[in-house]
């Protein structure tokens, strides 16, 4: 065998010009061919291969989930052995890396020092609490209002927000400045941006879209926010300054009936009129960018106050935020704010997925959510039923999945995946799929601990190939005329 058959990365050659982050850390760079790559601490190009949710409950802690109770059964109190036996399964399978949310309720110098890279989740949202968030109304089964709820974004003008932030930064991730294991933090988890359209290449004119919008966009939701709310001030002074101060000229140029804050609330929660001018589509391009900015700049100045060397990446998108979003992380990533481009995909179609967030950013992406069970891959209602699927339908699923891994890592945009999850837990309930080994289900490990034979195979197979993939030395798996999974339920997929 050649030493490129051995390890196709020796191939490589990173373009020094291109590289991000601290020597001695995870980095990212593009290759002389283009390619973008997770650079490792010795300088290798890698590709991260992680598992999301390595975890057990804290001892005592098990609940009714099963999973827990079963390694609390089997290791008690010993971390060390709990640890050590899930990453040497791990590793077995081809995985090289630890996803969100592992060893969450144990010491966590059991995997930061094991040699393993891991990533960091920094939940903002969670952090933020509810008083934090951008609101929205809360409605009855009638649709009337009864109350206020959080969207899916923090107040960026808050703060306070802040302020609690750059606590969590200093109490959890200071002492991992100098840690080279560690890859890099997720600033957040599946935030939405109140875009009226994500998935084509929508550039900001409402009247280009295909139907208007079904709820406030960004700008709307800051300006509808409660009178005191930081987003709501900072929206209406913004606002004003760009039509000549006035609320009457504003309401004009949008061609709206408004004449004061209070009436604007009203017409946004109470008549669910939601804008949709050019003139009104043009401010909220512009305010899209701002609020991303000023999301990505304060992220940025928590993590490094307390970390200056590692990594960092977008909140974890479930789903391309739109075009104007993209815009703004691209934007942030040519001024030394981001690292890296961080999204979710449960498509079969995984390539074209990465496509639309790559297309106009070029920025390298690292995945933090993949799984073969959707129904991009299988019958969801199936599978929500807990039926078994029978071979046939195993070897079609065995298809799609290896097909969307393998052509995923084909794109010169992706330095990583990480599949969902780890542990069965309550995931399945019956004895007859919940301790399934030959079953699809979204686990490396069932609830009595025991591997996955539907999904090990595929992992050894596939990830043993990745590298090759990626350096153009292997063809990615393919068949041709593959239809889509008929559905016995009308919500055929996840939405990621």
């Amino acid at each position: 065998m050649t030493h490129s058959t051995i390890d196709p990365l020796r191939s490589v050659t990173i373009d020094p010009g291109t590289l991000r982050g601290t020597p001695g850390c995870y980095r990212v760079g593009r290759s002389t061919t283009g390619r973008w790559w997770l650079v490792a601490p010795d300088g290798r190009p890698v590709l991260y291969k992680g598992c999301n949710a390595v975890i057990r409950q804290s001892v005592g802690k098990a609940g009714d989930n099963r999973y827990f109770q079963w390694v609390e059964q089997t290791y008690g109190g010993d971390h060390r052995r709990f640890t050590d036996d899930a990453l040497a399964k791990l590793r077995a399978a081809g995985f090289n890396g630890l996803g969100g949310w592992s060893f969450l309720f144990t010491p966590r110098e059991g995997h930061r020092e094991r040699g393993m890279p891991f990533v960091e989740i920094l939940p903002a949202r969670e952090i933020a609490g509810s008083e934090g968030m951008l609101l929205e109304p809360k409605r009855d089964a009638s649709g009337a209002i009864v109350g206020t709820q959080s969207s899916f974004n923090i107040d960026v003008f808050d703060p306070e927000v802040w302020n609690r932030i750059d606590q969590r930064c200093r109490n959890e991730f200071a002492e991992l400045r100098d840690n080279p294991n560690l890859l890099g933090y997720f600033s957040d988890n599946e935030c939405t941006y109140g875009q009226p359209e994500t998935d084509v290449a929508w550039t900001g004119k409402m009247s280009d879209l295909a139907k208007p919008p079904t709820a406030a966009t960004l700008l709307q939701r800051c300006l509808a926010q409660p009178e005191g709310k930081p987003a709501g001030n900072f929206a209406w002074n913004w606002v004003l300054a760009r039509h000549g101060g006035s609320i009457h000229q504003l309401a004009m140029d949008w061609g709206e009936e408004f004449l004061d804050a209070d009436a604007f609330r009203a017409l946004t929660d109470q008549r669910q009129r939601y804008l949709a001018s050019d003139a009104y589509s043009a401010d909220h391009a512009a305010f899209t960018a701002v609020f991303v900015r000023e999301y990505t700049a304060r992220m940025h100045q928590a993590i490094r106050r307390h970390d200056p060397n590692h990594l960092i990446m977008t909140s974890r998108c479930p789903a391309p935020p739109g075009q104007l979003v993209l815009d703004a992380f691209r934007s942030c990533f040519d001024a030394g704010l981001v690292d890296v481009l961080a999204m979710n995909s449960y498509r079969a179609n995984f390539h074209a997925r990465l496509e639309q967030f790559y297309g106009s950013t070029q920025m390298p992406i690292l995945n933090g959510e993949f799984s073969w069970c959707s129904g991009h891959f299988l019958d969801w209602g199936k599978y929500l039923r807990e039926e078994r699927f029978d071979e046939t339908e195993m070897a079609d699923i065995r298809q799609r999945g290896r097909m969307a891994l393998e052509q995923a890592f084909a794109h010169p945009g992706l330095i990583g995946y990480t599949w969902f999850k780890w542990y069965s837990g309550k995931e399945f309930t019956r004895d007859a799929y919940g301790m399934a080994t030959d079953q699809p289900f979204g686990a490396v490990v069932n609830n009595a601990g025991q591997i996955n034979t539907f999904n090990d195979p595929l992992f050894r197979l596939i990830h043993a190939r990745l590298d090759g993939i990626a350096t153009g030395q292997i063809k990615p798996y393919s068949v041709e005329g593959l239809q889509p999974v008929k559905q016995t339920i009308n919500r055929a997929a996840t939405s990621t």
